[in-house]
């Protein structure tokens, strides 16, 4: 269809549904698939061409399309395609696009083709890490600024810059600053980079280069300290323990402008002592939720290994059964009313052996439950101990800070330095009651803490739960569905053959 027959318009729930279906199925399976709602989550690929689209919109409701294509339409920006966490291919070749950007959620993006548009910049496509084709021919590149970013992304092999201002620089051709600067590229243009081309471009530019990898021997750091404090966080947030990560729970507790804490050295070097044995203790802590960790993930691996080999010793019962069945129909050995007797048999000893099999995993998980239980409050348990050193030491710490401070005070008053008191401080009795009203907030900060850690424990355990028993009725479902399929069709084909 020619987009100047259809008017302008966002994407909208009509568009997708008549896109899906002109997609989808023919002739009278289309018909009938017309009588149903659209199940949009079983939708992974899409095509919106030719549309007139102004605007991208409404395609969150595709949360499993892997790859979308808007090509020959006037958009100009990209966005709101957020939701579309598992998109692997995004082709908006044949629009009106400025600017490279909102592409951040888009993590598992392998090729981006953004032909012929108006882009000016290469930028905001480091990030992901799985890109392999990128393609920018027929834009409005003028400077190369941002593409030595993309040396980052390992995985990048094909690149197409060709018809951009930069790529009529004669001087410095793009194939040549491509094969320089880009060393993970093998194509450009969809052409095989020599490895004599890539050699005499790197001579070329070898100055340019040099002063390029020392910065990026910087920059290298930073993001491997960065790539190592994502992990991180990932790994204490699995171990409900994430708290501990980059020292926030010990920064929560106080406030580094308060004049009790800083009133002199002696204070300061208080709670330095403190944040050192708070570190011990947070460190102490950080093992046991990864140790925890550790051993709940060995337990979920038997179990999982387990229910495994339970659904193939059942399997390997119904193949046995089905394969002598079928030798014996095809040696002609079975006459009519044996057939007839044997698939009700195999009916028979297929369905018990499933209802036995769905009964064992339904009881394994409910073990398997109380076995997890246990484990999180052994870990609560343990992680509790650690949580109650740090009250202790605190208590300790605000003992002596209090003690400190009232000696500072009583020191500038028996010496008659008393303008050297902060005015806050002056009165005693405020001291003391700010020094309980502190350790106060920092029980609750403990409790709530506590309280936290062993919600999220137990309502993972609650999910995870969840997630195996709506696997195993889903496989039983469906293999309920593939034997009665099965000895269904055989029926048929058995009535049949007695016609």
């Amino acid at each position: 269809m020619e987009s100047s027959a259809i008017d302008p318009g966002v994407i909208n729930e009509k568009m997708l549904r008549v896109a899906i279906e002109e997609q989808g199925y023919r002739g009278e399976a289309q018909r009938l698939s017309q009588l149903e709602p659209i199940n949009y989550a079983k939708i992974t690929s899409i095509r919106l061409e030719f549309l007139n689209i102004l605007k991208i919109d409404h395609l969150w409701v595709l949360t499993n399309l892997t790859k979308l294509s808007l090509n020959y339409n006037k958009i100009d920006k990209i966005e709101n395609l957020h939701m579309l966490t598992k998109l692997t291919d995004l082709d908006l070749s044949f629009n009106y696009i400025e600017k490279i950007e909102n592409l951040e959620k888009l993590t598992q993006l392998e090729v981006i083709s953004l032909y012929s548009n108006r882009i000016q910049q290469i930028e905001n496509l480091h990030h992901l890490e799985h890109l392999q084709i990128v393609s920018l021919a027929k834009n409005c590149i003028k400077t190369y600024d941002g593409i030595e970013k993309l040396r980052f992304l390992k995985k990048l092999s094909v690149i197409n810059l060709e018809d951009n201002p930069i790529s009529r620089d004669l001087d410095n051709p793009t194939s040549e600053y491509v094969a320089a600067f880009l060393p993970q590229i093998k194509y450009y243009n969809y052409t095989l980079i020599a490895d004599e081309t890539r050699a005499s471009a790197r001579e070329k530019y070898s100055r340019e280069l040099r002063k390029l990898e020392e910065i990026e021997s910087e920059e290298k750091v930073l993001r491997e300290k960065i790539e190592k404090d994502a992990k991180e966080e990932v790994l204490l947030r699995q171990c409900f323990v994430e708290f501990l990560n980059r020292h926030q729970l010990f920064d929560s507790l106080f406030d580094a402008s308060d004049s009790v804490l800083n009133v002199d050295e002696k204070a300061i070097g208080l709670r330095m002592e403190f944040k050192d044995r708070y570190l011990s203790i947070a460190e102490e802590l950080r093992k046991v939720g990864v140790d925890e960790d550790k051993r709940r993930q060995v337990e979920i691996a038997e179990f999982r290994k387990c229910i495994e080999e339970a659904r193939t010793e059942t399997q390997k019962k119904a193949q046995m059964l089905i394969e002598k069945y079928l030798e014996e129909k095809e040696e002609n050995t079975l006459d009519a009313s044996c057939i007839a007797e044997r698939l009700d048999e195999m009916w028979k000893f297929l369905m018990e052996e499933e209802v036995l099999l769905f009964e064992n995993i339904e009881a394994g998980i409910e073990t398997f439950r109380s076995n997890m239980e246990h484990m999180i409050e052994e870990f609560f348990h343990k992680a509790q101990i650690c949580l109650n050193k740090i009250r202790e030491a605190d208590t300790l710490y605000l003992d002596a800070l209090e003690e400190s401070v009232t000696e500072f005070i009583m020191l500038k008053i028996t010496s008659s330095r008393e303008n050297e008191i902060p005015t806050d401080l002056k009165d005693t009795d405020s001291i003391a009651s700010r020094i309980i009203q502190m350790g106060q907030r920092h029980r609750l900060k403990i409790d709530e803490i506590k309280r936290v850690l062993m919600e999220r424990a137990k309502a993972w355990v609650k999910e995870f739960i969840k997630g195996l028993h709506e696997e195993e009725v889903q496989r039983n479902r469906a293999k309920i569905i593939e034997i009665n399929y099965f000895l269904d069709y055989e029926r048929e084909k058995h009535d049949a053959n007695l016609v």
